[in-house]
Protein backbone atom coordinates (compact mmCIF):
# COMPACT_ATOMS: atom_id res chain seq x y z
CA UNK A 1 0.00 0.00 0.00
CA UNK A 2 1.29 3.47 -0.85
CA UNK A 3 1.00 6.49 1.42
CA UNK A 4 1.40 10.08 0.32
CA UNK A 5 1.79 13.34 2.23
CA UNK A 6 -0.20 16.05 0.51
CA UNK A 7 2.02 19.11 0.62
CA UNK A 8 -0.98 21.35 -0.09
CA UNK A 9 -2.25 20.55 3.41
CA UNK A 10 0.47 22.79 4.78
CA UNK A 11 -0.79 26.32 4.28
CA UNK A 12 0.75 28.13 7.22
CA UNK A 13 -2.14 27.32 9.53
CA UNK A 14 -0.06 27.23 12.74
CA UNK A 15 0.02 30.53 14.60
CA UNK A 16 3.54 29.94 15.94
CA UNK A 17 6.31 27.37 16.26
CA UNK A 18 4.56 25.66 19.19
CA UNK A 19 1.51 24.95 17.04
CA UNK A 20 3.82 23.92 14.19
CA UNK A 21 5.35 21.33 16.53
CA UNK A 22 1.85 20.07 17.33
CA UNK A 23 0.89 19.78 13.64
CA UNK A 24 4.04 17.87 12.81
CA UNK A 25 3.57 15.78 15.95
CA UNK A 26 0.11 14.69 14.77
CA UNK A 27 1.48 13.75 11.35
CA UNK A 28 4.35 11.87 13.02
CA UNK A 29 1.81 9.89 15.08
CA UNK A 30 -0.02 8.94 11.88
CA UNK A 31 3.23 7.90 10.22
CA UNK A 32 4.04 5.65 13.16
CA UNK A 33 0.55 4.12 13.05
CA UNK A 34 0.83 3.17 9.37
CA UNK A 35 4.32 1.65 9.69
CA UNK A 36 2.97 -1.93 10.04
CA UNK A 37 0.72 -1.71 6.96
CA UNK A 38 2.89 0.26 4.56
CA UNK A 39 5.39 -2.56 4.26
CA UNK A 40 8.52 -1.67 2.31
CA UNK A 41 6.80 1.19 0.47
CA UNK A 42 8.28 4.52 1.50
CA UNK A 43 6.01 7.44 2.33
CA UNK A 44 5.92 9.76 -0.66
CA UNK A 45 5.57 13.49 -1.04
CA UNK A 46 6.32 16.16 -3.61
CA UNK A 47 9.87 17.37 -4.13
CA UNK A 48 8.92 20.85 -2.86
CA UNK A 49 7.45 19.59 0.43
CA UNK A 50 10.12 21.28 2.55
CA UNK A 51 9.14 24.68 1.13
CA UNK A 52 5.58 24.47 2.44
CA UNK A 53 4.60 26.75 5.29
CA UNK A 54 3.75 25.45 8.74
CA UNK A 55 3.19 28.96 10.06
CA UNK A 56 3.09 32.34 8.38
CA UNK A 57 6.83 32.78 8.88
CA UNK A 58 8.00 29.15 9.21
CA UNK A 59 8.53 26.61 6.43
CA UNK A 60 9.00 22.90 6.98
CA UNK A 61 12.65 23.33 6.04
CA UNK A 62 13.11 26.04 8.69
CA UNK A 63 11.25 23.96 11.26
CA UNK A 64 13.55 21.01 10.51
CA UNK A 65 16.67 23.12 10.94
CA UNK A 66 15.44 24.51 14.27
CA UNK A 67 14.24 21.15 15.55
CA UNK A 68 17.32 19.18 14.58
CA UNK A 69 19.33 21.67 16.67
CA UNK A 70 16.99 21.32 19.64
CA UNK A 71 18.11 19.98 23.02
CA UNK A 72 14.94 17.87 23.15
CA UNK A 73 15.71 14.33 21.95
CA UNK A 74 12.04 13.56 21.17
CA UNK A 75 11.74 16.63 18.91
CA UNK A 76 14.96 15.65 17.12
CA UNK A 77 13.61 12.11 16.60
CA UNK A 78 10.47 13.49 14.94
CA UNK A 79 12.53 15.83 12.77
CA UNK A 80 14.78 12.98 11.63
CA UNK A 81 11.76 11.03 10.34
CA UNK A 82 10.67 14.02 8.23
CA UNK A 83 14.22 14.68 7.09
CA UNK A 84 14.41 11.11 5.81
CA UNK A 85 11.12 11.50 3.92
CA UNK A 86 12.27 14.77 2.38
CA UNK A 87 15.74 13.58 1.43
CA UNK A 88 15.08 10.06 0.18
CA UNK A 89 11.79 10.37 -1.60
CA UNK A 90 10.46 8.93 -3.78
CA UNK A 91 8.87 12.14 -4.94
CA UNK A 92 5.46 11.95 -6.56
CA UNK A 93 6.14 14.71 -9.08
CA UNK A 94 9.41 13.15 -10.28
CA UNK A 95 8.00 9.72 -11.09
CA UNK A 96 7.38 8.70 -14.69
CA UNK A 97 3.76 7.65 -14.06
CA UNK A 98 2.96 11.04 -12.59
CA UNK A 99 4.54 12.82 -15.55
CA UNK A 100 2.48 10.70 -17.97
CA UNK A 101 -0.77 11.53 -16.15
CA UNK A 102 0.00 15.26 -16.20
CA UNK A 103 0.95 15.11 -19.88
CA UNK A 104 -2.27 13.27 -20.76
CA UNK A 105 -4.27 15.79 -18.77
CA UNK A 106 -2.63 18.69 -20.56
CA UNK A 107 -3.25 17.11 -23.95
CA UNK A 108 -6.93 16.53 -23.11
CA UNK A 109 -7.40 20.10 -21.86
CA UNK A 110 -6.08 21.74 -25.02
Amino acid sequence: MQFLINECSFIGQAKDSVEADELIGHLYDIIKEIEPIKGDNPIQTYSNFSNQKLAQNLTIHEWLFQTLNSNDENRRKVAKVFLQIIRKGPFIDLQDDFKKIILLHLINVT
